[in-house]
């Protein structure tokens, strides 16, 4: 009887696994197809792929919801990020945005304003 009971037990936790890898699955082939959808539709731009990764949060919403209950909420943040990383990595805007730029005291330092004497 314990036997069969641990059996059960055991092929119930794989059922489970396999389902939460399912649901993992299916979320990131619907986000990863409604991102490059609009993507491919609208070209790469800053405004794009803001709208690219709200789309897809939007349409998969409800496999997001079935991950978050078969993996937990931190997986599913997890792996909402790092496709969003991937997306901005492969489609990169160009060099329309320049992420060195100095704070303001740095460039004031670096230019004073000119005393009048």
């Amino acid at each position: 009887m314990k036997l069969c009971i641990a059996t059960f037990i055991a092929s119930g936790l794989l059922v489970c696994t396999a389902q939460a890898s399912q649901n993992l699955d299916k979320y990131r082939k619907c986000w990863a197809n409604a991102s490059s959808a609009v993507i491919n539709t609208n070209g790469v731009s800053g405004k794009t792929l803001s709208y690219a990764i709200f789309t897809a949060d939007t349409q998969c919403q409800p496999l997001r919801a079935d991950a978050i209950a078969s993996n937990g909420v931190a997986v599913v943040n997890q792996i909402t990020e790092w496709m969003v990383v991937q997306l901005h990595n492969a489609n990169q805007v160009g060099d329309s945005v320049s992420l060195n730029i100095p704070p303001v005291e740095i460039a004031t330092e670096a230019n004073p304003p000119h005393q009048s004497e």
